[in-house]
This record gives C-alpha cells, structure tokens and sequence, in this order.
C-alpha cells in the first residue's frame, strides 16, 4: 500500500503485498530457517572450479545456530567408492544486493518524480 505523508511518499507493506506476483523481492519472501538439527543444500549453479563445492545449503545446530554448508562430491583413493565430503562454516555476510532495506527517511515527491518509469 502506498501512503503520502506530510510530502513523502511510503509504501507499507501488508501481507497481501508480501506474495503478490509482482513483488521483485519475493524469491522466497523471507529466507527459511530449518528447525534445530536440520538443513538441505542444493546443486551449486555457480561453479566454475574444482575447489568450489558442487553443493551449497544451510542448516540450524541444536542449540539455534545457523550455519553455511558447502559440500563436494568425491571419491574414496583406495575404495573408489563415491562419497560426499563437507564444510560446514558461518553463514557468509549479506552482499549489498542482498541486504534489508535500510531505515532512512524517505525522499520527498518532488525528488522521486524522475525515478518513475511511466
């Protein structure tokens, strides 16, 4: 919902705009956060060397924490049977494309009139 306020436009967002289709910031609106003792990883879409793992995901620890996995696939030397080998570390910090919108105050209308598309 958009609101004018004492000259400022704001948008406040309301559950129905959370899921709404057009809402560019819903890949999934708010990223999930596994239970205690849990945690899923999937392919790695942004490999480019044997050093980076083929799998990527996160899980939560008992005691809350949650943490980066990164897992390889691999091949037992002397066995040759294949098995998964894993890291698991702090989560990384967020990019600036990732991270929460700020605070700040708003900018006036009549600053904002060149920032819309139409």
């Amino acid at each position: 919902m958009v609101v004018i306020e004492d000259g400022y436009v704001k948008i406040v967002w309301t559950e129905e705009l959370k899921y709404h289709p057009l809402n560019r910031r819903n890949k999934m609106a708010e990223k999930y956060i596994h239970k205690p003792g849990k945690g899923s990883f999937i392919n790695n879409k942004y490999k480019n060397k044997d050093s980076q793992p083929d799998y990527t995901g996160d899980c939560t620890l008992p005691d809350g924490t949650v943490q980066r996995i990164a897992v390889w696939n691999a091949v037992g030397q002397h066995s040759k049977t294949p098995y998964f080998r894993f890291e698991i570390s702090d989560p990384r910090p967020q990019t600036q494309g990732d991270a929460a919108p700020s605070n700040a105050a708003p900018k006036p209308i009549h600053e904002m009139i060149d920032d819309i598309p139409f």
